[in-house]
Formats: structure tokens, C-alpha cells, sequence
């Protein structure tokens, strides 16, 4: 059975107490100058906060992606591919429909680590076809939710880019399987936007998604150079 986060962090927070006690005993100091804890890293969250899905839109974006609760995730740690990585589904385009015509992008590559020292970690990698090269990213400190297998993982990106404050979500969803991430999906949101025109509406959204259903295992970061893939982008907000 494989171990979920949760369990990840009650075993080793055992294992650093049972330590902190046997040294403790040791110590020849009476008075020892007290070395404040650093704040936790909290990984697991109950749901996804209006913060980041807001609720005036909770139900659209739910009927499109699968959004799950709780605090017992499974450990998604590992490194996946979603091929065909599609579009799926636009607010702002609502006479777009994925089974008439759709739209693929390049291939998404995707990677998720768990340390009790830094936490979530995200690592992406999509060819960008506009400018012809790699664009990577990561994310640290992501959180996650969700029971079973079933997880939602999510991080947030703000700034100021025309001077302008905006603040866009990004939440992956899926279910932890032996061949990799059934049911991936990736919902974009705007979450606010203070008045920029070069960027969507506040609330409005994308869904995006592994076409067949399934981002399999694919041991990406562990290679040197990888084939180009195919399809089409037109911005990495994917």
C-alpha cells in the first residue's frame, strides 16, 4: 500500500521527537539558551480555499475538473507526462468545443518531490513552439488536499506586470495510479485583475489536460535532452 503525505509527516515528526528527547537527556547546560523552532511547512490543507478557487465560480470550474478534499493525499512524488496536453475547455470562449476541434499544445511535463526541509515542490518543462526553446519552471511550498488516491495540489502566482496587480491560480487535479495521473487536469485561473486589459477577466479560466485521460510516469528530469514534441502553444499559462 503506498503511504500517503500525511503519513510521511507523522513518522518522521516521531522520529524528531524521540531524537530531540535522547538528546535532551545529554545536555549538561541548566540554563541553555532556548533556539526558537522555525515556522512549519504546511503542505496538507483541507480543501482548496476561495483564495484560490473562488467560490462565485466554484461550481463551473467543479463540473470541469475534479475537485477533491481532506487531509490524507496520497505522495504524488514523481515525474509524469501529459501527451496529448490539450485544451479543454475556455470561460471566455464559450463556443469552444474540444470534440469539434481541438486544440493541442506541446507536451507537459511534470514533476512533484516531498521533503519535510522544503515541503512541496513543483517542476514543469513545456516546449515554447512561438520562440523555439524550453521553458521550465518551479514552484516550492505548493499545497495539497484530497483522500485516497484522489489529490488536488495547487500554487499561486502575483505581480505587478504593467503596473497592475494580478494574481492567477493554477490547481491539478488527478488520481494516483501505478502507470501515473488518472484523470489529469489543470485548471488556470484568473483570480484577480485590477484592471489590466492584456489579461483575461477576474474569474475567468481555462481547463487543460492530458487528452486520453492519463499523464503517465516518464522519468523526464533524469535525461539529457528530450525530442521536441509536438502541437502548438501560444503562451505558457498552460
Amino acid at each position: 500500500m503506498r503511504k500517503n503525505i500525511l503519513h510521511i509527516v507523522a513518522s518522521t515528526f516521531m522520529a524528531a521527537l524521540l531524537f530531540g528527547l535522547s538528546m535532551t537527556s545529554c545536555k549538561k547546560d541548566p540554563n541553555p539558551t532556548p533556539t526558537p523552532a522555525p515556522d512549519p511547512i504546511i503542505t496538507i490543507v483541507d480543501s482548496i480555499p476561495a483564495s484560490i478557487l473562488p467560490r462565485e465560480i466554484y461550481g463551473e470550474v467543479s463540473s470541469r475538473i475534479n475537485i477533491h478534499s481532506g487531509n490524507t493525499p496520497p505522495d504524488i512524488s514523481g515525474q509524469y507526462l501529459s501527451q496529448p496536453h490539450a485544451l479543454l475547455y475556455e470561460s471566455y470562449n464559450q463556443s469552444y468545443d474540444p470534440d469539434d476541434s481541438t486544440v493541442f499544445y506541446s507536451d507537459r511535463y511534470v514533476a512533484f518531490t516531498f521533503s519535510e526541509a522544503t515541503g512541496m515542490d513543483f517542476y514543469g518543462k513545456q516546449w515554447d513552439t512561438d520562440n523555439g526553446r524550453w521553458i521550465e519552471e518551479h514552484v516550492s511550498k505548493m499545497k495539497i488536499t484530497g483522500e485516497g488516491d484522489n489529490f488536488c495540489c495547487f500554487y499561486v502566482n502575483e505581480g505587478y506586470p504593467n503596473g497592475i496587480y494580478l494574481k492567477q491560480s493554477t490547481i491539478f487535479s488527478g488520481t494516483l495510479t501505478p502507470e501515473g495521473l488518472k484523470d489529469f487536469k489543470v485548471a488556470v485561473i484568473m483570480v484577480e485583475n485590477d484592471g489590466d486589459e492584456e489579461f483575461y477577466e477576474k474569474n475567468s479560466f481555462r481547463i487543460l489536460g492530458d487528452f486520453d485521460g492519463m499523464a503517465e510516469n516518464n522519468n523526464w528530469m533524469g535525461k539529457k535532452a528530450l525530442v521536441t514534441p509536438h502541437g502548438q502553444a501560444d503562451s505558457f499559462l498552460k
